[in-house]
């Protein structure tokens, strides 16, 4: 991959997470965003915000300094993942696309952009096919399912839940955001995961984090 891959790409979202996802030869469905961090010599610090935000991009100020991007070390993982992603995005779009972002329409289209590409780079098309194998005789997913798909790519419940509705159409019932933020909560007011695995598989994503 060149830069001029990047360049054709950082227009659109999808397309980008693809070039970005093929940055690292990644077998394990659980995208190593961590690597890809890496790879782009993004240095990574994690810190407490005092509001709800996730991470932060800082573009260097000289030719030659580092490309910094703040986490919400208070974050669970599964969010500093996406963070992650997101601000990778960002750096993406600031190093070749000199996007601005001075109004709020700007920021709000950005912000859905970056968002767009985080969830593609965790959640990539083909490996989302193959995992959709297993159903491909059922119509719908259940929720007790996409703990499954949730711990196969390394993201949130509501996550995974969004990109199966969304994406996949695979979701029955209401899924107007609202609702299904409703339909979530409902969900787990009692626990439905079992916990061995939801807790080894937390585990897991913060090795990768440690390790890289």
């Amino acid at each position: 991959m060149t830069n001029s891959d990047i360049e054709k790409a950082v227009k659109d979202p999808v397309l980008l997470a693809t070039v970005i996802g093929a940055l690292i030869d990644e077998e394990n469905t659980v995208i190593n965003v961590y690597e890809i961090a890496k790879t782009l010599k993004i240095f990574i610090k994690y810190t407490v915000f005092e509001s709800n935000q996730g991470g932060f991009y800082i573009p260097p100020e000289d030719e030659g300094d580092i490309h910094l991007v703040l986490i919400n070390a208070e974050d669970i993982i599964t969010r500093q993942r996406f963070s992650l992603a997101h601000e990778i995005a960002h750096m993406l779009r600031f190093q070749y696309n000199d996007v601005t972002t001075n109004t709020a329409k700007n920021r709000k289209k950005e912000e859905y952009f970056c968002n767009k590409f985080a969830e593609h780079l965790l959640v990539p098309k083909h490996k989302l096919k193959t995992a959709l194998e297993a159903f491909e005789n059922a119509p719908f997913i259940d929720f007790s399912d996409i703990h499954g798909f949730a711990r196969r790519f390394g993201v949130s419940f509501s996550m995974m839940t969004r990109v199966l509705a969304y994406r996949e159409n695979k979701i029955e019932g209401e899924t107007d955001d609202r609702d299904l933020t409703r339909r979530i909560d409902l969900y787990f007011q009692s626990p439905k995961d079992d916990l061995k695995q939801y807790w080894n598989h937390i585990l897991n994503l913060y090795r990768m984090a440690i390790d890289a």
